[in-house]
């Protein structure tokens, strides 16, 4: 993939992203707006464990410290401002077991 493609997709694409955690021993939420580029590293400092700030991959959309769920408000306006879906990577994460039981179906 050519830096000016990476660069266009960067711009005017993003993966927004629910993200649940601690800060200094406070629970937090927040949906981020992840750069495409930036997405398989962000996978795997999740995945590590090691500590990361979030800005460091994309901008921060809308955040809350005290819970790790955002509340109902919270989900209706990401929905309604960026076409969130909130059952996203359930639904995901079905259909590719549901794939990949139909691949060992066939073997």
């Amino acid at each position: 993939m050519s830096n000016d493609l990476i660069k266009d997709m960067d711009n005017d694409l993003g993966i927004i992203t629910l993200v649940c955690g601690e800060i200094d021993a406070q629970k937090f939420w927040a949906y981020v707006d992840i750069m495409p580029s930036k997405y398989m590293d962000f996978l795997e400092v999740q995945k590590s464990g090691a500590p990361y700030t979030l800005t460091d991959f994309g901008n921060v959309l809308k955040y809350d410290v005290g819970t790790h769920q955002p509340p109902a408000e919270a989900v209706e306006d990401m929905k309604r401002e960026y076409g969130i879906d909130p059952e996203f990577q359930e639904k995901l994460k079905h259909d590719v077991e549901r794939q990949v039981a139909q691949l060992r179906h066939k073997m």
